[in-house]
């Protein structure tokens, strides 16, 4: 009887839907990898594809050593940074600046694309008005990249034939993500990089199934096809084909569910392979909430640092045992094949859902004449279909072996490019954004005068509930803080020393690695170990519209601290 209903799309690209939303009308890649092939110019903000993304970030580093132009802008020197032409290494929360002045310089420049913003876009004299009064020295201090270095990656970027543009979690995991999103789309749109081959806003998701999860509305405020729950025309489609009332106000964000949970006012969560107690910002929070529940109950392959908090484990089959279908950052929907049966005492997770409604239905007298009792690919997508427009074509045994990209017609036909000749909400929508200070730096930059941002590092994925347990554990072993030489000689901090990186929420211990990789003042770590719990000291600030986690900025201070072993600090660890 409630849309509390969420995913982890909230914690990695939740901005990146509303945002796009917003500007085009769809809140998803607007071109394909393919269009790497076609492109000239390539930028990547707040991403780091070899480690993260690496089929696609082989991909990129292809094309770049084939002789096309690379702009990276990320706080820190990845891989991908040492093959770009121009890397604008920005302090951590100034995206919204550091793109308000690449949009100045390439208005003031004259490199819009008018015919393009006079056909296709609405908004763009108020928009250009407000960029034409962007204070370039105020932003060049608060960014701390060269305003020439900006002004010569805006023209290329804006000179290109064809430029793409790629984005990741370092653009959406903070205070003015969605913001930053929007900046990006209003890029494409004064260039014309949008809606043909070599062109486009391409978010690179975060978790293989992100982009499924919300197209099947696992969202507060939309059900599945991104259709608002509280539309009266749209709550009575849901109604009329489920046969049941569905609800109609917006749920609970994850953030929400928390707080409501510490209220009293929330008193079951039912998660289904997602390890909260370990990954959410400000773990201390996360934990007292979940513990605040009357039932709390955790669907997972392993006994996780969430599962062991949950009342009730319900053992779930990972991906190599069971049938479906992922959709990913191109909206390419793969069909998966079971490969093995499941571990005995263990069901797909659609199975698992499917049981408990029965039971539910049993016990309410509730059961529809058509219900399913048995979990099956093909029904589901069939039943997809006839909710979902852009999933229209789709069928289970027509997906072949490479996919399908939505939407897809109904004789089957995918698409490769969305806005060909009109965007999803007709005209492009230009939208300004003042560069904002997030309210984590505002409230402790005088005790904490360091930033740390989070990572992922090649070897693992998010906290290793599945990448520790196989030969990965033995390539990369722990956590380690990237802290610059100067910082390091700072506070008289050497090479494998363990650092006490200490925020207003906590303080952890960690080995420094000392690399010019941050620039001084910049730390940055993962969190793939549990024996770490780095998100002890991260915040519960958000992004200011979607409620995305600000993973990447983090306020902090740091010293010397006494090295320690992990089981010794384990021990301690049970001792308190």
């Amino acid at each position: 009887g409630t849309n509390n209903i969420d995913s982890c799309a909230r914690v990695c690209h939740s901005p990146t839907a509303l945002g796009m939303q917003k500007t085009f009308g769809t809140g998803a890649a607007t071109n394909s990898i393919i269009d790497l092939e076609y492109t000239d110019t390539i930028m990547v903000i707040g991403a780091n594809p070899t480690d993260a993304h690496p089929v696609t970030g082989a991909k990129i580093k292809q094309q770049i050593m084939k002789g096309k132009t690379l702009i990276v802008i990320d706080p820190r020197r990845t891989e991908l940074a040492r093959y770009a032409k121009y890397h604008l290494q920005l302090r951590p929360g100034t995206n919204v600046a550091l793109l308000n002045m690449m949009m100045h310089y390439i208005v003031r420049e004259g490199l819009v694309k008018q015919e393009f913003i006079d056909t296709r876009t609405e908004g763009y004299e108020d928009f250009k008005k407000e960029v034409l009064g962007v204070d370039i020295a105020a932003m060049e201090r608060e960014t701390g990249v060269d305003r020439e270095l900006v002004r010569q990656a805006a023209m290329a970027y804006a000179s290109a034939p064809n430029a793409m543009s790629f984005h990741g979690l370092g653009v959406t995991e903070h205070y003015q993500g969605t913001f930053t999103v929007m900046q990006i789309a209003d890029l494409a749109m004064m260039t014309g990089n949008i809606g043909r081959r070599g062109v486009g806003v391409n978010p690179l998701r975060g978790q293989n199934n992100v982009q499924g999860a919300a197209d099947m509305g696992c969202q507060p405020h939309q059900g599945a096809g991104y259709f608002a729950v509280d539309d009266p025309n749209y709550s009575r489609q849901y109604d009329e084909f489920y046969g049941v009332h569905v609800p109609n106000v917006v749920g609970k964000k994850i953030p929400q569910m928390y707080d409501a949970a510490l209220a009293g006012t929330l008193k079951a969560m039912w998660v289904i392979g997602e390890d909260m107690g370990q990954t959410d910002p400000n773990t201390n929070h996360v934990r007292k909430a979940l513990g605040a529940l009357d039932l709390f109950v955790v669907q997972e392959l392993f006994m996780t640092e969430t599962a062991k908090l949950a009342h009730v484990v319900l053992p779930g089959a990972s991906f190599l045992e069971k049938s479906g279908t992922f959709t990913n950052g191109e909206r390419r929907i793969q069909r998966v094949n079971a490969a093995v049966a499941p571990v005995e005492g263990t069901k797909p997770d659609g199975q698992i859902i499917l049981d408990i409604m029965e039971r539910y239905a049993a016990k309410t007298g509730r059961k529809s004449g058509n219900a399913k009792t048995t979990y099956e690919p093909a029904w589901i997508l069939d039943e997809i279909s006839r909710i979902v427009p852009f999933f229209k074509g789709v069928k289970w045994d027509k997906l072949g072996t490479n996919g399908k990209q939505w939407p897809v017609a109904e004789d089957g036909k995918g698409t490769e490019i969305l806005h060909t000749d009109t965007f999803k909400r007709g005209r492009g929508q230009f939208i300004f954004n003042n560069w904002e200070k997030s309210p984590e730096v505002t409230a402790n930059e005088k005790d904490f005068p360091y930033i740390i941002t989070t990572n992922r590092e090649l070897e693992h994925y998010n906290c290793g509930a599945m990448t520790r347990r196989t030969g990965n554990g033995e390539i990369l072993t722990e956590d380690v803080l990237l802290i610059n030489p100067a910082d390091a000689a700072k506070h008289g901090i050497a090479e494998g020393d363990m650092v006490c990186v200490e925020s207003a929420r906590g303080k952890v211990d960690i080995k420094a690695l000392i690399t010019d990789e941050v620039k001084p003042g910049i730390l940055s770590s993962t969190f793939h170990f549990p024996e770490m719990m780095l998100n002890l000291i991260t915040s519960s600030v958000s992004d200011s519209l979607a409620m995305c986690p600000e993973y990447k900025v983090v306020s902090c201070r740091i010293r010397k601290a006494r090295k320690m072993h992990l089981r010794e600090a384990g021990e301690v660890v049970a001792k308190t």
